[in-house]
């Protein structure tokens, strides 16, 4: 391993690097991993398939059709009229006045 020593002249401190000479050497990442690749190298997965990729694209696909079911139902709804009880009054009335007018072409 080679060592260099720099001076920093602003400080007046010295800084060390540790430079390795070959590539046999391994970096402290590769021998320490993080907790979070330890957990990954730990978990096994089994090699994947033609049949378990149809399988998870189908299922996909389910869940895909689904949702845009959902949104379907949802948008029909929200399409139906809303009838308050403003809305309601003035359908009555407008009963009421097509009777009237009924009423008096009898007459």
């Amino acid at each position: 391993m080679l060592m260099r020593m720099f001076v920093c002249a602003c400080m007046q401190t010295a800084i060390a690097f540790s430079v390795p000479l070959t590539e046999e050497e391994e970096s402290v990442v590769k021998k320490h991993p993080p907790k979070r690749l330890r957990m990954l190298e730990g978990q096994q997965s089994p090699p994947l398939t033609h049949e378990m990729l149809l399988e998870k694209m189908a299922d996909a696909e389910n869940r895909r059709q689904q949702i845009l079911s959902q949104r379907i139902e949802s948008a029909k709804t929200l399409m139906r009229p809303r009838y308050n009880s403003a809305n309601k009054m003035n359908a009555d009335d407008a009963l009421v006045e097509d009777a009237d007018k009924v009423g008096d072409e009898d007459s």
